[in-house]
């Protein structure tokens, strides 16, 4: 428990650091007369740093634990939760421009509807309507704090309050979508699958989602313009690997 709060918590910092602070504002000159310049915008290219080190880790993890390497159940099935799950990231870092990572992680609260939603559909689950009537109530909470304006722009004066309502909802919506997608299917295939173990989950879930996320950077033509940013703020890369370390221990 220690270990998962501290790894998120870590996490969760250099991710609203990444997607909202500029580097090295006081040093490169093109940044002084254009901000932004100095302000990475590439989430899809997150995902991809996120999901490729936690694949190999338990790839690594799978051969010195003797494991078979192929995946556990039909390739596809990987494909279908790897999809989810980069929908969801990106749409998390994204909302990170409009919401401040507190708002954003209370946000999470308002999970529970749609993952019963789609533990109904998929997992063929029933509920009782008062643990309905508690999901709503939970999610209402959340909207009435969102709608409050109580620390929704990360971005401070960048954005109007329209914006930050429009688009921080637009993208938690498909965060919380896409996230509970991901988690109900997940289990489905744990429980379905008693040869699969939690290191090929990772491994193939993680390589999957690492491709998709590439192919999504090559397609928007932003490959390039990502590694020119790496290579112009290289503590920008140091914070990026720590983040996706501390992804990958909290997964473990």
């Amino acid at each position: 428990c220690v270990g998962i709060v501290v790894f998120l918590t870590t996490y969760g910092y250099l991710q609203e650091k990444i997607m909202t602070v500029p580097y090295d504002v006081d040093t490169t000159e093109e940044c002084k007369t254009d901000v932004k310049k100095c302000l990475f915008q590439h989430s899809i290219f997150l995902v991809f740093f996120n999901r490729l080190l936690p694949a190999v880790v338990a790839f690594v993890t799978l051969y010195m634990q003797s494991e078979p390497l192929s995946p556990g159940v039909p390739i596809w099935k990987y494909f279908l939760v790897s999809s989810s799950n980069v929908a969801s990231t990106a749409a998390r870092y994204e909302a990170l421009k409009y919401l401040a990572f507190p708002t954003q992680m209370l946000g999470k609260s308002a999970k529970m509807v749609p993952v019963m939603i789609w533990s109904r559909l998929v997992g063929g689950k029933n509920f009782t309507w008062k643990s309905w009537m508690i999901a709503c109530g939970v999610t209402g909470g959340w909207i009435c704090y969102f709608l409050s304006g109580a620390e929704n722009s990360a971005s401070k004066s960048e954005f109007t309050s329209a914006t930050i309502v429009i688009y921080g909802m637009f993208f938690m919506f498909c965060y919380l979508a896409s996230d509970g997608f991901t988690s109900t299917l997940q289990e489905k295939l744990f429980t379905t699958n008693e040869k699969m173990s939690k290191y090929n989950q990772m491994a193939w879930v993680n390589s999957c989602a690492a491709i998709l996320s590439l192919i999504a950077v090559f397609q928007s033509g932003k490959f390039l313009e990502a590694l020119d940013f790496c290579h112009k703020h290289p503590r920008f890369l140091i914070d990026v690997l720590i983040l996706s370390a501390s992804a990958t221990a909290a997964q473990y």
